[in-house]
């Protein structure tokens, strides 16, 4: 079994990939405050985490989002120089385009991840899961879809509070 991304520094530190097409404060609202506040635990924690995301309209949003202190590097989709042929989808386009690119950037990056995480919703990790499933295309990286709460329980929740 290999060491873990940093063991030379702490022995504990991992290289993660957070991927998701909401952030809090960029677009979406559960997932992607699920994310940010992720973000800041793991990098609070010693770890280096990277934010896979597509690249706000507003160059101001973007360029504040690039130096965002949560995440070691951001890196937005459409970074990746996969052919325009390529995420063309018919109606899911919208969602495996993000997963497509998701996918595409973090190989182009040349990078070794310990731990990639998509979301449930969307489709995120359309690509890369079954990638890694047959063709173990992120070493031994563990590749996630993690379950989030939907909006209507965190209401019922919180209004029996």
């Amino acid at each position: 079994m290999r060491a873990p991304f940093g063991a030379d520094r702490t022995g504990t530190s991992m290289r993660i990939a957070l991927c998701s097409y909401e952030f809090a404060g960029v677009r979406g609202g559960g997932i992607g405050t699920y994310v940010a506040e992720a973000g800041s635990a793991l990098t609070a924690a010693g770890h280096e985490v990277w934010l896979v995301t597509a690249r706000p309209d507003d160059d101001e949003l973007a360029a504040r989002l690039g130096r965002d202190q949560r995440f070691a590097r951001v890196v937005f989709v459409e970074q990746a120089t996969t052919p325009r042929h390529q995420v063309r989808f018919a109606l899911a386009r919208r969602a495996l385009w993000f997963a497509q690119l998701a996918h595409d950037v973090l190989q182009a990056s040349g990078q070794r991840f310990d731990y990639v995480e998509f979301p449930d919703y969307g489709a995120a990790g359309a690509v890369a899961v079954p990638e890694q499933r047959l063709f173990g295309s992120y070493g031994d990286a563990v590749v996630a879809v993690v379950l989030h709460s939907p909006t209507h329980e965190c209401w019922r929740f919180n209004e029996s509070l």
